[in-house]
């Protein structure tokens, strides 16, 4: 049966309040980022030369690699909500969607896009993409897979790489600008600052809310605070742009003409390197699939973890219009076997005020011991 409006608002509203609570404050001058949760898995990049995505065990080993139909100088790989893969193509215009095994899925509904590079989902649920020829960036709904608003900033040129923040702002870099601008969750743009760099490319906060940006033709990496102020430079040669963080604080940084995914760590001494593909340039990391049946309850998003982002991905799946969970039984936090409200309530109260863990399978893998009609 179907819940009255007023009672799927007056929750929303509520759980929103604790949202509000919980979620950290937008930096001050000078500050650094929220600390970040660091992802894990195994590494995925794009290789412009060859139209390809290559795949790396987490510690190197290559893992094969696949195209799609109309791949053409890919950039960022995304993982959404469904599970589904997005990879932007920038020099055919579209983002393409594929399965995560690689296999082809569709072409996104959004038709043609000038120039996709970087691209993240949001907490919101909906998918934010950098239109480098334009100098914005596309909020996308993915219920209807069309463009609900447009973000600018002034002075932004060449939009290449979007980075959120946990407190739901999100920062762009402008290739062509050479600088970062700043966005409130909303969307309203807060001003830039100059990097010092040339050809900024991508960047990543690190685990300690660190901002880590790559200059393509300067051959460094530099860490700022959220507004700016510099904190060390890294050289890294060969043309760095696209860089991710790992969950024990290991850097990776793609290069583009040495085609290496490159390791730092904390301070920015060099651990090595892997090579494949030619001219590198997206990276992503991506836990494998789990064999059929299997989830860690909690980890609704399934990126592995179980955070306050999973209690942010139900809420938009029940109450934003956000696309369905691709493992409802993952959603079921309290094992009730229902997905509703009392979910992320259960989540959040073992993450923030000492409530009881999320029934088994947690925290690891497994199946559900509990027959239901939730399933994976």
């Amino acid at each position: 049966m179907t819940r009255p409006t007023r009672c799927r608002l007056s929750a929303a509203l509520r759980i929103g309040t604790l949202l509000a609570l919980l979620l950290p404050a937008a930096p001050l001058e000078g500050q650094l980022c929220p600390p970040d949760t660091p992802p894990t898995g195994n590494l995925w990049v794009s290789s412009s030369g060859t139209h390809e995505i290559f795949r790396f065990l987490s510690d190197g080993t290559p893992d094969g690699s696949f195209t799609l139909p109309g791949l053409s100088g890919p950039r960022s790989i995304t993982e959404l909500p469904s599970g589904e893969l997005a990879v932007a193509s920038q020099f055919s215009n579209q983002v393409l969607i594929c399965d995560g095994t690689g296999d082809f899925i569709r072409s996104m509904g959004i038709g043609s896009v000038s120039g996709p590079t970087g691209a993240a989902m949001g907490p919101n649920g909906h998918y934010y993409l950098c239109s480098f020829n334009t100098s914005t960036i596309l909020e996308i709904d993915l219920t209807t897979e069309s463009v609900v608003t447009t973000h600018a900033s002034p002075g932004l040129a060449g939009a290449n790489c979007i980075i959120f923040r946990p407190d739901g702002g999100f920062l762009v870099t402008g290739q062509s600008s050479n600088d970062v601008h700043r966005f409130a969750p909303d969307g309203t743009p807060l001003g830039s600052f100059p990097t010092g760099q040339s050809s900024v490319m991508g960047g990543a906060l690190d685990h300690s809310g660190r901002l880590l940006v790559a200059g393509g033709a300067s051959n460094d990496v530099r860490r700022f605070t959220c507004d700016g102020a510099p904190i060390d430079i890294w050289t890294v040669p060969g043309g760095p742009q696209s860089i991710a963080v790992r969950e024990d604080g290991t850097v990776f940084v793609t290069t583009f003409f040495t085609s290496q995914v490159r390791q730092y760590d904390e301070s920015g001494a060099f651990l090595g390197s892997w090579s494949g593909g030619s001219q590198i340039r997206g990276i992503e990391f991506l836990l494998p699939p789990l064999p059929g049946g299997e989830f860690r309850r909690g980890d609704a998003n399934l990126d592995g973890g179980t955070d306050l982002a999973d209690a942010i991905a139900t809420l938009a799946a029940l109450f934003t219009g956000a696309p369905p969970l691709a493992c409802p039984d993952a959603g079921d936090a309290n094992d009730d076997g229902t997905l509703n409200i009392a979910d992320p309530i259960h989540l959040l109260s073992y993450l923030f005020t000492g409530g009881p863990p999320p029934p088994p399978p947690f925290p690891g893998p497994g199946f559900d011991p509990t027959p239901d009609p939730l399933d994976c």
